[in-house]
């Protein structure tokens, strides 16, 4: 996240003046699995293919991960 979107990070970090400024943004970097854990339900990560045929850089595509995530509560 933090590679990809390190411009809209820093501008949202600086905040927007129109709305007043925003707190600081925090990422978390996540790769495939488990990605969060709490009492109630896990997240899990999986690479998916999103935007991969929009007309990007291939210094972009090198760094373009997308994620699917699936959430699984202890009943489902």
């Amino acid at each position: 996240m933090t590679q990809i979107y390190d411009k809209d990070i820093e501008w949202r970090s600086d905040g927007e003046p129109t709305h007043g400024g925003w707190p600081p943004m925090l990422g978390d970097d996540v790769a495939t699995g488990l990605v969060f854990e709490c009492d109630k339900y896990k997240v899990f990560a999986e690479q998916v293919v999103h935007g991969h045929g929009l007309d990007f850089s291939p210094a972009f595509l090198k760094r373009w991960i997308c994620y699917g995530y699936r959430m699984r509560c202890k009943a489902r």
